[in-house]
C-alpha cells in the first residue's frame, strides 16, 4: 500500500486553501490518500520563538501582497476578514470524521503528555 499525503494545514491561513485542490488532484494522480492534519501556526512559530508576521506592520503589509498575488496564482480570489487575525482553535478541535469522538485533530499522535502538551478539551457528546 502507497503512503498518503499528509499535508499540515492551519484553518486561519489563506495559503493552506489555495493549497487544498492542488495537493488533492496531485495524491489522487499518484493513487495516494490525502491526509490533513490541523495545526495552529501561531503555536509553531511561538515553540521557535518567533512573532505572528501579522503583528509587525511590514510583515503585515507583505502578507497583504502576497496572499493577493497567491489568490491569484491559484485562480482563487481573496477577501481579506474582518478582523484580519481570528482563532481557529475551535475548529481544530473537530473530531477527524464525523462521530469519531477520540478527539480534535491537533492532538499530537501518541502520549501528548511526553511532549508536556496540555490535553485538548473532551468533543461534545462524551
Amino acid at each position: 500500500m502507497t503512503a498518503p499525503i499528509t499535508a499540515y494545514i492551519d484553518f486561519a491561513s489563506p495559503y493552506s486553501y489555495f493549497l487544498l485542490e492542488p495537493l488533492k488532484a496531485e495524491a489522487d494522480r499518484h493513487g495516494r490518500r490525502l491526509v490533513l492534519r490541523p495545526i495552529l501556526l501561531w503555536a509553531v512559530l511561538k515553540e521557535h520563538g518567533l512573532t505572528n508576521p501579522l503583528e509587525t506592520p511590514l510583515r503585515r503589509a507583505y502578507f497583504m501582497q502576497d496572499v493577493v498575488r497567491s489568490a491569484a496564482f491559484f485562480g482563487k480570489t481573496f477577501h481579506p476578514p474582518e478582523p484580519l487575525q481570528f482563532s481557529a482553535h475551535l475548529a481544530a478541535q473537530l473530531p477527524p470524521r464525523p462521530g469519531d469522538l477520540r478527539g480534535g485533530l491537533c492532538q499530537p499522535p501518541g502520549d501528548h503528555r511526553a511532549r508536556g502538551a496540555r490535553r485538548p478539551a473532551r468533543p461534545v457528546g462524551r
